[in-house]
């Protein structure tokens, strides 16, 4: 059986439509009724009179219902909007209620043993010297263990996770500092329950040990092996009575194309006591690369990265901006901590439409995958207001809704405190630059590993030759911005590009891009829907996306405050 629920913000949206069509409603049979209540006769004969009372009166008649109506409308509306809040009020009381249970269970364990009797155990967190601290154990019934936390000071181990309960899974280890190893995972339930994963080493260090599991459980995996190199952290054991061996962590990325630093050796896997199976050895690190993903509709490439020890969240791989700015559910607002600076602005776009975040600015570390983490606290903004202008209208929208964004461009173009992106903040060469393979599906951190065809100075905006429809280019100096947020790109006026009725480059136009005298890319435009736009004659020139889908795009942070970009092969 099926049951009905409702979404307190869509019951409030549709109470907020419905008091809008009333409102419509209301207005157009104020503008009817004059004419509808009072119709002139035709002629003066005594039929046309008596047509003219006929219809006057039936006008009279519908106005009298409408009324009805309108106030039945009204009070439906109310109704709505009122049932929306209440809602919205209940489910949180719920949530409160469900909560306050909770700790009322377990109030006589956490005063006697300091230790829940149901639930999760908290986290572990990064003190004020840089340890992680060990998570919490999990509820003596039934509960996870907590996950250690991370380490930032050097050569320090990552918090252990925490053990569970009688049932329940070991938490999973910290991130070990620089040379550190990864936190050991927690131990798995005493009756039932895996050990936690260990924690990813710091760079050149081990991923922590896998949990062990007691009685009936699988060992937790090993940790990934630290960057640049470090060996991948050992299997826990599986239970005594029951359960496989945890697998072995795989070793650390490499330091990137022709380093000094190679992938790290695989951990071993973990030992099956009794009933089950050895775990697998993990895998030799490889290249520090990353999946990339490309929206088609809205064509911008997205990568996944999670922020503080927060959930993966998506978000836009931006080369025409610098600086990560997300929502505030893309963050664990437990671990951020107090912001180092509040009240902050960034805008996206140009001309009448564009975006406005407001932020507040934050320290911390960020997680791009694969064992890839940055090594010192980065800046990262968290939106708290967001407004959109287009065509010159202003309107507030949900902080909720605000848009994510890694701008990973060089500070050769942009304002604001925000002058650097987490990409540099990562160890070793992989802070050098990174590759966005946008038709490999791929970004590689660190120094370039193809061959190019062309480079230019400055990342994003350059100096780059346009050409129309086969024209001699005309060269944009220090004004093109090779940009992956750009959707399909801005033409500004002037460079003989034929425009649609809709403001975008009629469909079919050849445009090409070249670097010095070295073609670099040309597409014939698609559709309207997939046409750079034609911008005035002010505009700067914009690549847009397609140029990354086509094209590998390595961008380096060398030269300061300017970076290069080279096109590959």
């Amino acid at each position: 059986m099926s049951f009905l629920t409702m979404a307190p913000e869509t019951v409030t949206a549709a109470a907020s439509d419905i008091a809008g069509l009333g409102s419509s409603l209301d207005a157009a049979n104020k503008s009817a009724a004059a004419s509808t209540t009072g119709v002139a006769a035709a002629a003066s004969d005594e039929v046309s009179a008596a047509i003219a009372s006929l219809f006057s009166s039936h006008a009279q008649h519908y106005q009298a219902l409408s009324a009805q109506a309108a106030s039945f409308h009204a009070q439906f509306a109310q109704v709505l909007s009122g049932a929306g809040a209440s809602d919205a009020a209940t489910e949180a009381a719920n949530a409160s209620l469900g909560q306050d249970l909770l700790d009322l269970i377990n109030l006589p364990t956490d005063l006697l043993v300091g230790r829940p009797l149901l639930g999760p155990g908290p986290n572990g967190v990064t003190n004020a010297n840089g340890v992680g601290t060990p998570g919490q154990a999990g509820g003596i019934l039934i509960g996870n263990g907590g996950k250690g936390g991370d380490s930032s000071a050097i050569g320090v181990t990552g918090g252990a996770g925490g053990p569970a309960g009688l049932v329940g899974s070991g938490g999973a280890g910290g991130l070990g500092g620089y040379l550190g190893r990864g936190g050991t995972g927690g131990t798995g339930g005493l009756l039932f329950g895996s050990g936690g994963a260990g924690g990813i080493g710091g760079p050149f260090g081990t991923g922590g040990f896998g949990g062990t599991a007691l009685f009936f459980g699988t060992g937790g995996a090993g940790g990934l092996g630290g960057e640049l190199g470090g060996t991948g952290g050992i299997g826990g054991t599986g239970g005594l009575l029951l359960g496989n061996g945890g697998t072995g962590g795989t070793g650390g990325v490499s330091g990137g194309f022709n380093s000094a630093f190679l992938g790290g050796h695989g951990g071993a896997g973990g030992v099956a006591p009794l009933l089950g199976e050895h775990g697998a050895a993990g895998g030799a690190g490889g290249a520090p690369t990353i999946s990339i993903e490309t929206n088609t509709q809205q064509p911008r490439p997205y990568v996944d990265i999670s922020i503080g020890g927060g959930p993966v969240s998506k978000v836009t791989l931006d080369t025409g901006s610098i600086g990560l700015i997300v929502p505030p559910q893309d963050v664990n607002s437990a671990s951020l901590g107090t912001p180092i600076q509040t009240g902050l602005s960034v805008t996206y776009g140009n001309g009448s439409n564009f975006l406005t975040e407001t932020y507040n600015l934050y320290n911390t570390n960020v997680n791009f995958g694969n064992g890839i983490v940055t090594t010192s606290p980065t800046q990262v903004g968290v939106i708290t207001s967001v407004t959109h202008m287009i065509n010159g209208v202003s309107t507030s929208a949900p902080v909720s809704s605000g848009n994510a964004i890694l701008g990973v461009g060089a500070s050769n173009n942009f304002s604001g405190p925000l002058q650097s992106t987490p990409v540099q903040a990562l160890p070793g060469d992989l802070g050098s630059g990174l590759l966005i393979d946008q038709p490999a599906g791929k970004v590689q951190f660190g120094a370039n590993p193809l061959a190019s065809i062309a480079g230019v100075f400055g990342g994003s905006v350059t100096t780059l030759g346009v050409s129309i429809n086969g024209a001699n280019p005309i060269y944009v100096t220090n004004g093109a911005n090779v940009d992956s947020g750009g959707l399909w790109g801005d033409i500004p006026q002037g460079y003989g590009a034929p425009e649609t009725n809709q403001g975008v480059v009629v469909q079919g136009t050849l445009i090409q891009f070249y670097a010095g005298n070295t073609l670099v890319f040309g597409e014939h435009v698609g559709g309207v829907t997939q046409s750079p736009v034609v911008g005035p004659a002010g505009d700067q020139v914009n690549t847009g996306d397609f140029i990354f889908e086509n094209v590998p795009i390595w961008l380096g942070y060398s030269p300061a405050n300017q970076g290069t970009m080279f096109f590959d092969v």
